[in-house]
């Protein structure tokens, strides 16, 4: 990648669309929302959004700051569709697991296992991982010296793994015969790429993938009850911002949090090395942008009454932030959720025509933003 003087506004790359630079010039403000993208438009092609934490993990690899980086994907694994975590140490293995996987995965199994690891490690997790991973660094202090940097990823609610299985078999796939996922996302549009044997690719479009997981299809259950999505037990939280002046920026853009005064310097640093591009966007601002989708992620009100029409234990019991449109949104989440945990039901759910999962995913999405 090239590097050197010069700036341009963040969103008007150069020519060569490798270097742009960015529009901010000040300090990263630790607990302040920055948007960016990889300068490096290769790790940007096969990112889910900005290609942010693909682009710090090869950094912190090719300076030695790490010897690995904890990683996380979908593949085939002796004919099952899998979510696997694994250690990353060179470029290849980190680029192989770019992207967006939307099912939880078992970083933690992986953690636990660094005890005794001859080297330093970042680590890729998901909010409720990253605030475990904290509480594990504090009893065992010999994990903490191994962990360098926890990157926490932006979370909505996850899904187990037989939300593939069970949509590998919609499509008319045998499990047995698929080596990689891959989401190619293009903002909220894109494509599910099935990497088969043979070197075969199955496309699907993104949506229609999506729709199953925004309905509640094989809702990881903990999720349910879950009221933290931005990561803030990590080092750095990064995940994707859809505020309208986005959308027609010729590159996609990935949000930045840093939660460390050490983030902070490590972001200055990327940025003033043309790692990564960025501008000021604020907490504050992204809070009022979104303030009716925080709400609807962030209170437990709406899931109790949902999980208790639907049979579902959900959180404390409390009614706190009780919302009926978001309400309504979580009662089809459990609903599906619920179904999804049944072979009858799994077969009910995914005989459904397409149309029907995409209004149910468009109803629900709805109901969150009133």
């Amino acid at each position: 990648m090239s590097r050197g003087a010069g700036r341009v506004r963040i969103g008007e790359p150069t020519a060569s669309d490798t270097r742009p630079l960015c529009s901010h010039h000040g300090p990263i403000i630790p607990g302040e929302m920055y948007c960016g993208y990889a300068c490096d438009a290769a790790v940007r092609d096969v990112a889910a959004s900005g290609g942010v934490v693909t682009a710090i993990l090869l950094d912190l690899l090719e300076r030695r700051e790490i010897d690995a980086a904890l990683v996380s994907r979908i593949t085939g694994v002796n004919g099952s569709i899998r979510a696997v975590s694994e250690l990353a140490r060179t470029r290849e293995e980190v680029l192989r697991a770019a992207g967006s996987a939307y099912v939880f995965t078992p970083v933690l199994k992986q953690v636990k296992k660094l005890v005794g690891f001859a080297g330093r490690v970042a680590i890729v997790a998901l909010p409720c991982q990253a605030a475990r991973i904290r509480r594990l660094t504090e009893s065992h202090p010999d994990l903490k010296e191994r962990i360098a940097w926890v990157i926490g990823l932006f979370c909505r609610g996850a899904v187990s793994e037989g939300f593939y299985r069970d949509f590998l078999r919609r499509e008319g796939l045998n499990e047995a015969d698929v080596e990689q996922v891959r989401v190619a996302r293009r903002r909220v549009t894109g494509e599910v790429v099935f990497g088969l044997r043979g070197g075969e690719r199955h496309h699907v479009p993104f949506l229609k993938m999506n729709a199953y997981r925004i309905a509640g299809a094989h809702y990881h259950f903990p999720c349910l009850c879950c009221a933290e999505h931005l990561a803030a037990s990590a080092d750095l939280s990064v995940g994707d911002i859809f505020a309208p002046e986005y959308k027609s920026r010729p590159i996609r853009h990935s949000a930045l949090v840093c939660r460390t005064a050490g983030a902070a310097e490590l972001a200055d640093s990327l940025r003033d090395r043309a790692v990564i591009a960025y501008e000021f966007f604020g907490m504050e601002r992204y809070k009022k942008t979104f303030a009716r989708l925080e709400r609807f992620s962030n209170t437990l009100g709406a899931r109790v009454a949902a999980g208790k029409l639907t049979g579902l234990r959900v959180g404390s019991g409390r009614m706190e932030a009780f919302d009926p449109f978001h309400a309504m949104a979580w009662t089809i989440v459990c609903m599906n959720h619920r179904l999804s945990r049944t072979k009858r039901g799994r077969r009910f759910l995914y005989a459904l025509p397409s149309p029907i999962i995409q209004g149910l995913a468009m109803l629900v999405k709805g109901l969150a933003r009133l």
